[in-house]
């Protein structure tokens, strides 16, 4: 995913500063609101296909994104980061998907 954070970008041996920490909270909440935006265009696409195969990369496609949108909501709990925008939840599959 071009553009997007590498999980490199999260591993710190060591204590980070607050800016690092602020510069790092930053490009999570970006790289989530680019995973929202790519998952609703699944979405679309999905309901828009009509080749079986194609519906199944859609479906293979919105699984991995969701994925990774669940493994960065988890390490931003863990991290303590704490963002408003985020507070809105994501629904996906009848499952809510919450920065809290």
């Amino acid at each position: 995913m071009e553009g997007l954070l590498h999980a490199k970008s999260f591993l710190h041996l060591g204590s980070r500063s607050r800016v690092q920490e602020k510069k790092e909270e930053r490009e999570l909440i970006a790289e989530l609101g680019i995973l929202k935006k790519r998952i609703e265009e699944v979405d679309t696409r999905f309901d828009l296909e009509v080749d079986d195969d194609l519906i199944d990369a859609c479906i293979y496609e919105k699984n991995s994104l969701m994925a990774r949108y669940r493994h960065l909501l988890k390490y931003a709990k863990e991290q303590g980061f704490t963002c408003h925008p985020c507070r809105q939840m994501m629904r996906f599959e009848g499952e809510y998907l919450s920065w809290e």
